[in-house]
């Protein structure tokens, strides 16, 4: 069971991951320096050295597609969503 659950909750995470790079790469080269601020939960959690190593990896080619990346913690996922 937590198995499962826990797989749900890294394919929502990657979708939401893959929808917001998709709306920035559109409009990278004509746009100026975007900003991509990602909830991670409590950061005693499982989600937020997931959350900041995603930011590490889309911090490092910030020059190229001119996107900046923060995970920050939050109340959790009922906070994230609202």
């Amino acid at each position: 069971m937590k198995s499962r659950s826990i797989r749900t909750g890294i394919s929502v995470l990657s979708t939401c991951i893959a929808t917001a790079l998709g709306l920035f790469a559109g409009t990278a080269v004509h746009a100026e320096d975007k900003f991509l601020a990602l909830g991670t939960a409590s950061s005693k959690g499982t989600y937020f050295p997931v959350g900041n190593s995603i930011c590490n990896l889309i911090n490092e080619k910030r020059d190229t597609h001119l996107v900046r990346c923060l995970a920050y913690d939050t109340g959790g996922s009922v906070y994230n969503i609202q």
